[in-house]
């Protein structure tokens, strides 16, 4: 939601962009940093300025909480914004190489069925495994998850730290580009968070994220014996499948952030609608994976 208001082309081709963004996790990819520690806090309103390449891809995008409208302009040399900034008014002279050292510029649904090109932003859901994409935040070579001394998962591997809304988050994976996350428990019942990753003592910018008490995705299909179902491998008709889901929110009873699955497996809140085009099939049992 929201409008653009000015727009401008600089002297590389690549188009600027400013106006009025309502949405409340609007993407910040190499956010500039400058513009975003100007921020208000427990603003109504906000701005935004995005970089765009001659195809429309966003080459750099920041929010400018409580700042509408603006105005943006480019010479030879530079970008300029102007705009209204709370009671004050912001003038700036923009260096698209002065990105933030890290960043974060995505969250997706983990989604490992789907190559990446068709993954896109997406709001998160209590307990769901997410991927956060973005730039320096994490180490050039992977660094896995591990359990801690109390066997649960632990929220730092790597130098690499994610909270949402200050809480941490447990860590799958993490490198340079790229991290693997599950959402915490504790977003349940709000409607957005605000996610940070720290590595190695710098803080990136703060990621407003949606939040949906379910998200659910698929992370892998099963047949009977165990191989994983495709179109060459399907199911025999009347057998059973087992699909593997994360995103269905808070559970019955409730589950702790990183703490492995145990049985009597634990019930979503809420059971998810599922169904099965031009085939007649029967959920047998839906609950937590050993």
């Amino acid at each position: 939601q929201g409008e653009a208001d000015s727009i401008a082309l600089d002297a590389a081709g690549n188009i600027w962009v400013t106006g009025f963004n309502g949405s409340p996790d609007f993407a910040t990819r190499a956010p500039l940093g400058g513009l975003t520690t100007l921020s208000l806090p427990q603003a109504e309103t906000s701005g935004f300025v995005a970089e765009l390449n001659p195809t429309g891809s966003t080459l750099l995008s920041a929010t400018l909480t409580d700042s509408y409208p603006g105005a943006v302009a480019a010479d030879a040399t530079a970008v300029y914004y102007a705009g209204p900034l709370g009671a004050a008014a912001l003038v700036a002279k923009i260096d698209p190489t002065q990105v933030a050292p890290i960043s974060i510029d995505e969250i997706q649904q983990d989604s490992p069925l789907l190559p990446p090109a068709q993954r896109a932003p997406s709001p998160v859901a209590p307990g769901e495994i997410v991927r956060i994409l973005g730039r320096g935040i994490g180490p050039q070579n992977q660094a896995s998850a591990k359990l801690t001394a109390a066997g649960t998962l632990a929220t730092s591997i790597g130098g690499v730290t994610v909270t949402f809304n200050g809480v941490p988050a447990p860590l799958l994976s993490a490198q340079a580009g790229q991290i693997g996350c599950i959402a915490p428990f504790e977003l349940d019942g709000l409607q957005s968070a605000v996610v940070e990753v720290q590595y190695n003592g710098q803080i990136s910018n703060a990621y407003t994220v949606g939040v949906l008490p379910q998200n659910p995705d698929i992370l892998a299909v099963v047949n009977s014996d165990w191989s994983v179902n495709s179109p060459t491998n399907p199911a025999k008709p009347g057998s059973q499948v087992v699909i593997f889901l994360t995103g269905l929110g808070q559970t019955i009873p409730p589950s702790s952030d990183g703490a492995i699955n145990q049985l009597p497996p634990a019930q979503p809140r809420t059971v998810p609608a599922i169904s099965f085009p031009s085939l007649t099939a029967t959920v047998t049992f839906i609950g937590a994976a050993a």
